[in-house]
């Protein structure tokens, strides 16, 4: 490989607009291969080339970002220095603060640059029922198109052509981080944690667990899924990868025998790994989950019980009906909130309450507003942190229940107008 092809690769570097992270450690994978390849004689080339990959570079635009919870950073006309590892060095207005001989500056113009989306709650496996399947509530929609989608996900090949496009669209996007549901197939979930790393983006990745109340396709044992579990965990501790990392995941209580939830709280103690679930979504599921614990004080207890509650850092999806008792135990554990507020909307559960005085994010409780895409339109984070916002200026909690055609006729009308 000659001068030209090694400047055709340099000229792909500085102008792709993305980010330099996941551009560098291909720019990597590119000098390792060529150092295989080639003499001693094409050393210098090789160098060379490595060295560009690790120049540190200056990007300048106007800058939006957040040092603190409640008060935004503006940079007109700013600069941001990333070093060649994706770490941000530096922020300043003056040039000469940051540049140093070396750096590269990628003036982006007129534009806006801001922090890549964190996403706190997402299914993986449902990024094909996109924008489909809002004619039902929770706990039919799951029997009738979230389960029949994650049955397929046993064929690896099928499994790595969704999570390719998943992965691929999240980039796409500017979602860097995410916590992310994948299916109880250990396999699968090993390849999206691949792909993840491949991308050069950050990932928590949880490796369903689930054992009643679903198809028989999804069902595991206890047995199944600690191994399953503890393969996964023993592959990330050798790669000494902290970009993406297993997440104890158990589906919902519904799903989980008292000895799959006793399981899962034994494996985030012992490897000291977070947790992430679903709460207080339905009512028909708070119902439901009363009649199965039914020595619990709530749905938040029921978790706690198992040490799945805060025992190790937890987020917990949705919370559209926390009662007093649960808020309370959130706030004391420390209980991160994805409220998901266009998956409530789109499958009827309500809206989160988070703006009421005793739910707004202080005192140890934080909410974040995740896209879940189990229920949602569409994969862009930004309109999802718009419709956030939009949700947090309701303040009850009231069920939105209505269906079918009467449903499909308000959507029609509030597009159209």
């Amino acid at each position: 490989m000659g001068q030209n092809q090694v400047a055709m690769f340099q000229c792909k570097l500085v102008k792709k607009r993305t980010s330099s992270f996941v551009l560098l450690s291909t720019f990597r994978n590119f000098a390792a291969d060529l150092m295989k390849q080639r003499n001693k004689q094409d050393t210098n080339l090789l160098l060379s080339v490595t060295k560009y990959a690790e120049m540190k570079k200056i990007y300048k635009a106007h800058i939006f970002y957040t040092k603190e919870q409640n008060r935004f950073e503006v940079l007109e006309n700013g600069y941001v220095a990333v070093s060649a590892d994706g770490h941000v060095k530096g922020v300043a207005t003056d040039l000469s603060a940051l540049a140093d001989e070396e750096a590269e500056v990628i003036d982006f113009g007129d534009r806006l640059l801001i922090p890549a989306m964190n996403d706190l709650h997402v299914h993986a496996s449902q990024y094909r029922n996109q924008g489909i399947a809002m004619d039902l509530e929770l706990l039919p929609w799951l029997q009738n198109y979230t389960f029949p989608e994650e049955v397929k996900y046993a064929d690896t090949a099928y499994a790595e052509r969704m999570y390719r496009r998943f992965v691929h669209d999240l980039w796409r996007f500017g979602t860097m981080r995410a916590c992310v549901f994948a299916t109880t197939h250990t396999e699968s979930t090993r390849l999206l944690m691949r792909l993840f790393r491949e991308a050069g983006m950050g990932a928590l990745v949880g490796k369903v667990a689930m054992n009643r109340n679903c198809p028989e396709g999804l069902k595991e044992s206890v047995e199944e899924m600690v191994q399953g579990y503890e393969t996964l965990i023993e592959e990330w501790r050798r790669s000494e990868d902290s970009l993406v990392r297993p997440i104890i995941t158990p589906r919902f209580i519904p799903s989980c025998t008292p000895e799959m939830l006793h399981a899962c709280g034994k494996l985030a103690a012992k490897y000291q790994l977070p947790i992430q679930s679903h709460l207080s979504e339905n009512k028909d599921e708070i119902a439901w989950v009363q009649s199965l614990e039914k020595e619990s004080t709530c749905y938040g207890d029921a978790y706690d019980r198992y040490g799945l509650f805060g025992q190790t850092p937890t987020v917990m999806a949705h919370c559209v009906w926390t009662a007093e008792e649960e808020l309370a135990l959130k706030k004391h554990r420390k209980v991160v909130v994805a409220h998901c507020p266009t998956s409530n909307f789109n499958v009827a559960s309500g809206m989160a309450p988070i703006r009421r005085p005793e739910h707004l994010p202080h005192d140890g409780l934080c909410h974040t507003g995740e896209q879940d895409a189990l229920s949602e339109e569409s994969p862009p984070a930004i309109p999802l942190v718009v419709r956030g916002v939009l949700a947090c200026h309701q303040v009850g909690g009231e069920l939105l229940r209505t269906c079918g055609k009467l449903r499909a006729r308000l959507r029609v009308r509030r597009t159209c107008h």
